[in-house]
């Protein structure tokens, strides 16, 4: 397989399923093909193309997408795949794919270049030719795929098309959102900050600045356990479209009501009208006013007065 055929084929890759230019196409030995999606200084996002003899006939070639992590180092791979052996005993490849895989198959794979020599450690997913989309949302949905994303903080290139960017904000979000939960529940002692319910399969991390304002020098405010609330269903949803807020710390954080709400359905969703913010005991003054912030744009951005 020549440069110019696989090049093609990555483009018509990127163009099914992500609709906009392609980055730097690479050559790794007579391997395959490959080119970086993302990448930190440790992990790197790719998608590769590569030749696999058939099972059945070897002089027949077949070719098939996959996407991976390639990691920087053995160690740094086995630190997140423990449970494939004692690396640290043994010198033996973790999982190495001889034949050709199955389609949606995961793989934990070693890989050296004929060339420089250099050993390289992959873990990700065989692309299904049948439903191309539905195996990059496994792998995207992968729950080590978003753990491996947050730990190493890996970033989009610039040149990567406007679709998969986003879908990759997606992706950052839902991940983020993970974070940003915990923070919530730390500062909250995970419970509902105006019921005390601690049920958290029905508690929510509700944004006071929502995530999309929070943009250039504020972006960190997007994970900041004071942006916000951890509310119970109800109140998340309320809270969120601005159909309820809280007062000022001063003021006692009491609920202020839209008066596009009926009284009478507040009163079905179990709302009362002299409800407040019940905060921790343990919870600091100054981490109090660091939410009585965020709750001060809420009230004047997003909380509905009309």
């Amino acid at each position: 397989m020549k440069k110019p055929e696989a090049t093609v084929m990555l483009r018509s890759f990127y163009n099914r399923n992500m609709n906009e230019k392609m980055p730097e196409v690479h050559k790794y030995a007579n391997e395959g093909y490959y080119c970086i999606i993302a990448q930190s200084d440790k992990v790197k996002l790719e998608l590769w193309y590569e030749e696999w003899p058939d099972s059945k006939d070897e002089s027949n070639k077949k070719y098939v997408f996959a996407i991976c992590f390639e990691y920087a180092s053995k160690e740094l791979l086995a630190s997140d795949f423990p449970s494939w052996g004692d690396y640290k005993k043994t010198n033996k490849d973790i999982y190495n794919v001889k034949k050709l895989p199955d389609e949606n198959a995961v793989f934990l794979q070693k890989g050296k270049d004929a060339k420089t020599k250099k050993i390289r450690w992959y873990w990700g997913i065989y692309i299904s030719p049948e439903n191309e989309a539905q195996s990059l949302q496994l792998f995207f949905d992968n729950e080590k795929f978003q753990t491996v994303f947050e730990k190493y903080s890996i970033n989009l290139n610039d040149d990567c098309g406007k679709n998969f960017t986003e879908r990759f904000q997606q992706i950052l979000a839902r991940v983020g959102q993970g974070m940003y939960r915990e923070n919530l529940e730390k500062l909250w002692d995970r419970a509902c900050a105006v019921t005390g319910c601690r049920i958290r399969e029905v508690l929510r991390a509700s944004h006071a600045k929502p995530w999309k304002d929070c943009k250039d020098k504020d972006e960190e405010q997007r994970l900041d356990g004071h942006n916000g609330l951890l509310l119970s269903a109800n109140y998340d949803a309320l809270f969120d479209k601005g159909l309820i807020s809280f007062s000022a710390l001063k003021e006692g954080w009491k609920i202020m009501i839209s008066p596009s709400i009926e009284e009478s359905q507040l009163e079905n969703l179990g709302i009362g009208k002299n409800v407040r913010l019940n905060p921790p005991k343990n919870l600091k003054l100054e981490d109090k006013e660091r939410i009585d912030e965020f709750l001060k744009y809420h009230r004047e951005q997003i909380f509905k007065v009309k």
